[in-house]
């Protein structure tokens, strides 16, 4: 069993209780405060007194403690961690709205709504964390001041149980007054307020990082389903032609103009252009598609304009609702692709169906597809179809030709020629007119070959560019890749908007009728920007993006099980999508088809005039492809792509519906997601955590350097160490008081002694004790009892 001896020792506490413990001898007259006691274990012997003044730095254990070595490094380790997470959602974020894949990691993140979640998180750990540190910062301070700063004596009771403690910076500020202020001096100081802002600002990480919060659209995890590509080879569908379109839809696209053809004078190229609708009907599937892969129907674009060598107008011919133009063209036998193969000096026939011109109607523009159904091919070849290296790659293309009525002087030309031969109800005033071959003057403009007549009656003056452009017309369906970092919203034909509105001067403007505005819709087709310096790029038009090298292109997918690849072809014949019109009359000496290749005039129809004619479209197409035209500057090649993408996606969703055969598509559509959008409150949030562990490098590294006599968390330690010759009359007397008592008590007591001495732990030269004791010796920082 264990037992414990009372040993006495007398206290020098004087009679008067004096609180200056600058004389070395004092008197006791108190008997009743001379009795002191400590336990001793009984079978150990009393530990002799301590003698030595050089005291040895405790090991990082001993000094800092078990416990609050982990809240330092696990706390670090946590606010590290947590910062970390918070940096890959903001990055993810800035990647997705750079136009990049942040993973999946990432998406599955914020698609399931945990983006706010883990910032909830990840702010209470780092909250937490500092909080526990700056608890153990502060019994750090407690203890430099106790050591190093010195501190009035009044202040040291709180300082030592604050070692053992510790309390947040908050109270540790406002609980020690002014004199814990002027205690830090002008290195603690700063210190100690830099990490109560922080200690407070912490207190809002939470609301500082969602400040950067907002609505972003991503990509969506993927779906399957179905997706037809093949139709029926008969079916009778909508007439496109006079149809408007009711949607302008968002498709994708590859295109490369390095192999435009650039090095012929007479040659308008688009280059290499894929374009591929998307097999969703529903436009905001559309809008929101994101990647897809799977069956899709791929139409070759690329629109190749050449200027005839020749163009010969022989015969002017009434038709029914209009005129028509009949004669031959020839072209030079060194031309490029896709027209290679003809022979040279081969006539084409056209017979080609024109408007009269009517003042304030618009131009007078037609385009023609040669030979009317069932006719035989113009060149007598299949022009090639050179940029899909398939098999297929000879089947059919269509080639029309673009003539541009107009009048080199003031008379009415074309108009009153028209007015004046073919009106009347005999016979023989709708007999054809020729054009004697001595009275036509041709010469080549870049990709127009303009044709003059003079010397002939009602026509003088009255001067026609053509140019024969050449065009693939079907589509073939293939296994694709189509993808786009964002949504593309599809364009909509304004009426009359002036605040939208394509700006064309008179001398450009082909007769476009400002009651529609085209820009966004040529925008997409990429006609509007095309021109100019800095054409926009896919995002900004809104289009889609067909990974060329990820798509199969070796073979067309087949409808069922047919070894027919055009079976599972999308035809788009332009022979059958416009009109032919009977031919009226004779024309003597010359033998004259009585039809006319099938011909799309861009004139407005006008009910009260002979141009109410079959040949003219809906007034969309017209304004369309005149404001095409005009916006590309003129080149045929542009303005023929633009129109004919239009026409081809309205005939192909018009017919999405009878597609026969389907295979499985995948695809992702974008998602609408609660996420970072800028960085402000990230950098603030990084800005607080950043002082935060600065300060706990400092405050822990001023606290090893000075520390000699403090283990913290200690409280037995911390209550030994306040008491001593220096404050044992305080304690006797200060039971019932409270702090502001106790420093009147020592205000007025001292008042007269010295008030300015400071007081710190150090070891007692006498008894060996670590204890509260003045400073006496101000130069050399010695304290002495």
């Amino acid at each position: 069993m264990t037992s414990y001896t009372l040993y006495p020792t007398t206290s020098p506490i004087s009679s008067r209780s004096s609180l200056d413990p600058q004389d070395e001898s004092i008197e006791t007259t108190n008997n009743d405060k001379q009795l002191k006691t400590r336990l001793v274990q009984d079978s150990l012997s009393c530990p002799p007194m301590v003698e030595e003044t050089d005291d040895r730095r405790p090991s990082l254990r001993d000094s800092i403690g078990l416990v609050r070595l982990h809240i330092l490094a696990l706390g670090t380790a946590t606010i590290m961690a947590a910062s970390t997470v918070l940096g890959l959602i903001w990055r993810g974020s800035a990647t997705v709205i750079g136009g990049g894949d942040p993973g999946q990691l990432w998406r599955d993140v914020v698609t399931n709504g945990w983006a706010p979640v883990a910032v909830t998180i990840c702010s209470a750990a780092i909250r937490t964390a500092m909080s526990l540190q700056a608890g153990v910062l502060m019994s750090m301070v407690a203890s430099v001041l106790l050591q190093k700063q010195r501190v009035k004596l009044g202040d040291s009771a709180f300082l030592s149980i604050i070692r053992a403690v510790g309390v947040q910076p908050v109270g540790f500020l406002f609980k020690g007054g002014r004199g814990i202020v002027k205690s830090l001096g002008f290195v603690g100081l700063p210190l100690l307020v830099t990490i109560t802002l922080v200690s407070v600002a912490s207190a809002f990480t939470s609301s500082i990082l969602l400040w950067d919060f907002g609505n972003i659209r991503i990509t969506g995890s993927f779906n399957v389903a179905y997706v037809g590509f093949a139709r029926p080879s008969a079916i009778t569908g909508t007439d496109i032609w006079r149809s408007p379109p009711s949607e302008f839809p968002r498709f994708a696209e590859y295109a490369n103009t390095s192999d435009r053809i650039t090095n012929h004078p007479h040659v308008d190229d688009t280059g290499l252009t894929f374009r591929v609708p998307i097999p969703m009907t529903v436009k905001n599937s559309r809008e929101t598609l994101r990647e897809y892969h799977g069956p899709a129907t791929v139409f070759d674009r690329r629109v190749v304009c050449i200027a005839p060598k020749e163009f010969r107008i022989l015969h002017i011919m009434l038709s029914e609702g209009g005129l028509s133009y009949g004669g031959n063209a020839t072209f030079d036998t060194d031309l490029p692709l896709p027209l290679r193969g003809a022979e040279p000096d081969k006539q084409v026939p056209f017979q080609c169906m024109v408007p009269d011109m009517v003042p304030g109607s618009g131009v007078n523009i037609t385009l023609c597809v040669m030979a009317p159904p069932g006719g035989p091919d113009p060149l007598g070849i299949e022009p090639s179809f050179p940029f899909l290296k398939s098999s297929y790659s000879t089947l059919n293309a269509s080639i029309f030709f673009m003539l541009k009525g107009t009048s080199s002087n003031n008379s009415e030309g074309w108009r009153d020629f028209g007015r004046r031969h073919f009106t009347g109800n005999s016979p023989s005033s709708r007999n054809g007119f020729k054009v004697p071959p001595e009275a036509l003057v041709a010469t080549r403009e870049g990709p127009w070959t303009v044709t003059k007549i003079t010397g002939v009656q009602y026509l003088e003056g009255v001067q026609v560019a053509a140019t024969a452009c050449v065009m693939t017309e079907n589509g073939f369906p293939f296994n694709v890749t189509i993808r786009s970092e964002v949504d593309g919203p599809e364009p909509a034909l304004r009426w009359n908007d002036p605040l939208n509105k394509l700006e064309l001067n008179v001398e450009e403007n082909l007769g476009a009728v400002p009651m529609y505005n085209t820009k966004n819709i040529l925008s997409q087709l990429n006609v509007v920007g095309l021109v100019g310096d800095q054409p926009p790029g896919l995002e900004q038009r809104g289009v889609m993006s067909l990974d060329f090298l990820k798509t199969d292109w070796s073979m067309p997918l087949h409808a069922g099980d047919s070894e027919d690849i055009s079976d599972g072809m999308f035809e788009l014949n332009p022979r059958v999508l416009f009109p032919w019109l009977q031919v009226w009359g004779k024309v003597p000496g010359q033998e004259v088809r009585q039809t006319t290749d099938a011909s799309a005039t861009m004139k407005y129809p006008n009910s009260n005039h002979i141009s109410n004619n079959t040949g003219a479209g809906h007034p969309v197409h017209i304004a369309l492809f005149l404001d095409a035209l005009a916006a590309a500057g003129g080149r045929p090649a542009l303005a023929l792509q633009s129109w004919m993408t239009t026409l081809t996606w309205q005939r192909y969703y018009d017919s999405f519906g009878w597609f026969t055969d389907k295979a499985l598509g995948r695809y992702a559509q974008s998602v609408e997601v609660f996420a970072p959008t800028k960085w402000n409150g990230f950098i603030a949030a990084m800005v607080i955590v950043g002082y935060h562990v600065l300060i706990v490098v400092a405050l822990t590294s001023w606290f090893l350097v000075v520390n000699r006599h403090t283990m913290l968390g200690n409280s037995w330690q911390a209550v030994s160490q306040v008491v001593s010759e220096a404050t044992s009359p305080l304690i006797e007397r200060s039971g019932n008081l409270n702090d502001s008592q106790v420093e009147k008590m020592i205000r007025q007591e001292m008042a007269g002694e010295g008030t300015g001495h400071k007081f710190g732990i150090a070891r007692n030269r006498k008894t060996g004790r670590v204890e509260v004791a003045r400073e006496i010796d101000r130069q050399k920082k010695k304290l002495l009892a």
